[in-house]
């Protein structure tokens, strides 16, 4: 009879752990953090949002589409996302757009390395007629910077290359400029204090996760008023390493283009470019905010520079906005000598406006010139609906309208 009571009890002891430990185990799953990374596709098509558990990474999502732009990119802030990247909080994404669709993008056109150094051209787009293995790398010092046929660079010696991205057809391409400096050596650092990383707006950046702070707060602390509070770090400066332009690469004559500069890091201290006209200062002017107004057709080359001297360009192509000719006929009655008492005058017009901005045009055999305001015959085809008007700048065709003939 002892023997069966102490079975019973280590029976019940064993019970009761194995209930103790399912217990635990459900309270842990239960207790496991989920986290909801959402997309703002900022006016492209929409992206549903992923749920994923605390200190994991989600796969990335196809990319969204909008009219007239190719996808640039998923940003957290002002920095492209990394889909390695842990998730410790609920976060959103925002989708970076480049005018103009179909293209070939790129994550950065500027990069620097140090000798030796190693690191893979980033293809964030490219148009839907290829795909990644149509593209070919091109370096245009191999002595100075190797690159791979996936884009993988490798840093030689100090120099500056461009290696050229482009389809095997030649119909897409980009650019990138990679400078290679020379390695110094480390000097050990005496702050290890941590520079929060900026948005665009120049505030701090919101970390990923939750950090505790062993910054005591202001007030009354309870500590003795003897206590002298610590002296905080200076926060070590960080240069800016490079500079980008993105925006689009055509604009029309009276139109307006916005141009962006991206200073890297994304935590640099100074992120102040200016920006200037290079060539072609005469078709376009450009503002501190990066807008481009276009004056005459042709191309310009952009720059932006940093404070420390980190430089960027890009080349802007103006379209001339084609004019719209129109010309409209007018009879008189006039007395002439063995012809039809009739006459036509004639007004141009240019988008609408009456001008003399046309060399000549020909009706009927007769030319017409800024000098000379009427032609004069004795039938005029009315049906003759359009004309080709000669200027300075090209032929337009350009309409031909008729006012009733008079009775004379």
């Amino acid at each position: 009879m002892e023997d069966t009571n102490k079975s019973k009890i280590i029976v019940g002891i064993i019970l009761g752990i194995i209930a103790i430990v399912v217990i635990v185990l459900l309270c842990l799953k239960g207790c496991t953090k989920e986290f909801t990374v959402s997309f703002d596709s900022n006016g492209g098509t929409e992206v549903s949002s992923i749920t994923v558990k605390e200190n994991e990474s989600i796969e990335k999502p196809a990319n969204p589409k909008k009219d007239g732009y190719t996808f640039a990119g998923w940003y957290y802030y002002d920095e492209l996302f990394d889909f390695d990247t842990k998730i410790k909080e609920d976060i959103t994404l925002v989708a970076k757009w480049v005018d103009g669709d179909n293209r070939l993008v790129l994550a950065s056109t500027n990069i620097n390395l140090l000798e030796n150094g190693q690191e893979e051209i980033e293809v964030l787009s490219y148009p839907e007629d290829l795909t990644i293995n149509d593209l070919v790398f091109i370096s245009s010092d191999e002595s100075i910077v190797k690159v791979d046929s996936n884009g993988k660079l490798t840093a030689l010696k100090s120099g500056t290359v461009v290696i050229t991205v482009k389809s095997e057809d030649g119909k897409y391409e980009e650019k990138v400029t990679v400078t290679v400096n020379q390695k110094q050596e480390e000097q050990p650092s005496t702050n290890n204090q941590e520079v929060p990383k900026t948005n665009n707006t120049g505030t701090s950046k919101k970390p990923t996760g939750n950090t505790s702070s062993s910054t005591k707060p202001s007030g009354n602390s309870g500590e003795s008023s003897n206590t002298k509070p610590s002296t905080p770090a200076k926060p070590t400066e960080v240069l800016a390493d490079g500079v980008t332009i993105t925006g689009g690469n055509s604009v029309d004559v009276g139109s307006q283009l916005h141009l962006t500069a991206n200073v890297t890091p994304s935590n640099a201290t100074d992120k102040s470019v200016t920006w200037s006209i290079v060539s072609g200062s005469d078709k376009a002017t450009i503002d501190q905010n990066g807008n481009l107004t276009a004056k005459a057709s042709g191309k310009v080359v952009v720059q932006v520079k940093t404070t420390n001297g980190k430089i960027a360009t890009k080349e802007i192509t103006i379209n001339s906005v084609k004019p719209v000719y129109s010309i409209v006929m007018i009879p008189e009655c006039i007395e002439v000598d063995g012809m039809a008492p009739q006459r036509y005058t004639f007004k141009v017009y240019k988008d609408g406006t009456k001008t003399t901005d046309y060399n000549k045009f020909i009706y009927n055999g007769v030319e017409a010139t800024p000098r000379s305001y009427s032609i004069v015959t004795e039938a005029i085809n009315r049906e003759i609906k359009s004309v080709s008007i000669q200027t300075s700048t090209g032929n337009y065709i350009a309409t031909v309208t008729y006012e009733e003939i008079k009775k004379c």
